[in-house]
């Protein structure tokens, strides 16, 4: 049995930019994603928002960054999904 996807704008990403700085991006924000490999489907994603470019949060101060955002502002989440997990009602 599939699910439905959910709506975009409640799907959060934690990401970063080429700093290490951490941000919540809304799917619904990201004007295009890219391969870090052109061509490459395995490759990290790249992020394109505003003209910014941010990835996965994949570095010790980009995961900091999301520990101290989620432990302050976890509730103005709920009902938003992360892929791989569901923020509880």
């Amino acid at each position: 049995m599939s699910r439905a996807m959910p709506d975009p704008k409640k799907i959060i990403i934690p990401a970063e930019d080429a700093d290490g700085n951490f941000r919540m991006l809304r799917v619904s924000e990201v004007n295009m994603i890219t391969g870090e490999v052109e061509g490459d489907p395995e490759s990290a994603a790249i992020f394109h928002v505003g003209g910014k470019t941010y990835k996965n949060v994949h570095t010790e101060k980009g995961a900091q960054g999301f520990n101290e955002y989620w432990s302050a502002n976890k509730h103005k989440h709920k009902g938003d999904v992360i892929p791989g997990m569901r923020i509880k009602e």
